[in-house]
């Protein structure tokens, strides 16, 4: 069984819609995505974070998210993230590394788009994401039952699903998570913070240059990084000595952090001069 409540845009929070199986699943409307120039603002010699909404230029390569019919749900899930479509890194893997060493049971995923993986592992996990129509499509029945054969953990998957914006975000209750995942999404660590237990973790990878935001932020402490290609945890201190280094040796600060928002990770300025695929910070 799984428990899913989707919350439209809109909606009042207080009153869920709770989907089990459903006999006729809908079918969500095609539309096209636009992408409009955007003006970014400088922010060099600055380390308030606070007072802008970052956007990013869509890296080489990237792809568009589009609203799907239903039926074709657990077909993109798997074209885009599954273990077999070479596409993205196993994060399976680095999900469960977190729960067998952290024990994590509750996660925040801003941003999520179709990424389910983390209900295969946490029993309970909310999604944010503004693409309209992803509630609808993570209320398939097809990917409801593909997470309820393949979850590992014994209890009934409880899913949870916002179709807005993370920024502004605040239907659930402070400090409730043990694990806020940031991948690709812009600067989740700084806006979801407050969801964040005391000593809850983020995973986070440095796309938008979260991960490096997160480094410069003095309320997380970086605790792990998981290596390319083996997505080993890296635990020790020496091992996590050389990230977020530049070739000279100095770490990076948040004024070089600062410095290249806005611009692709191509066009960075400051390098580091190591790099894994994600990085484990604790609260």
């Amino acid at each position: 069984m799984v428990r899913q409540a989707h919350h439209e845009r809109g909606r009042p929070f207080d009153k869920l819609r709770v989907r089990g199986n459903v006999s006729q699943p809908s079918l969500l409307r095609r539309q096209e995505l636009r992408l409009q120039p955007i003006e970014v603002p400088a922010f060099a010699g600055t380390t308030d974070y606070s007072t802008f909404r970052m956007r990013l230029p869509r890296p080489r390569g990237s792809w568009k998210r589009r609203p799907m019919r239903n039926h074709q749900v657990l077909e993109t899930y798997l074209a885009r993230y599954g273990e077999q479509s070479g596409r993205q890194p196993n994060l399976l893997r680095v999900f469960q590394q977190i729960r067998d060493a952290f024990g994590c049971r509750r996660a925040l995923y801003p941003g999520s788009y179709l990424h389910i993986t983390p209900s295969l592992v946490f029993p309970s996990v909310c999604y944010v994401d503004s693409l309209k129509g992803i509630g609808r499509a993570l209320s398939d029945d097809e990917l409801l039952g593909y997470i309820g054969a393949r979850k590992s953990y014994p209890e009934e998957a409880e899913i949870q699903c916002y179709e807005q914006e993370y920024e502004g975000f605040d239907a659930e209750p402070p400090a409730s998570f043990d694990l806020l995942i940031s991948l690709n999404a812009g600067l989740v660590s700084l806006a979801a913070k407050g969801f964040l237990r005391p000593g809850g973790l983020l995973l986070a990878n440095d796309e938008h240059y979260d991960a490096r935001r997160a480094f410069t932020d003095p309320d997380y402490r970086l605790i792990g990084a998981f290596e390319k290609e083996t997505l080993r945890l890296a635990r020790s201190e020496e091992e996590l000595a050389d990230y977020f280094r530049l070739e000279g040796g100095a770490c990076i600060t948040a004024d070089m952090v600062a410095a290249d928002t806005g611009r692709p990770p191509s066009r960075a300025r400051y390098k580091p001069a190591m790099e894994a695929e994600a990085y484990l910070f604790q609260k």
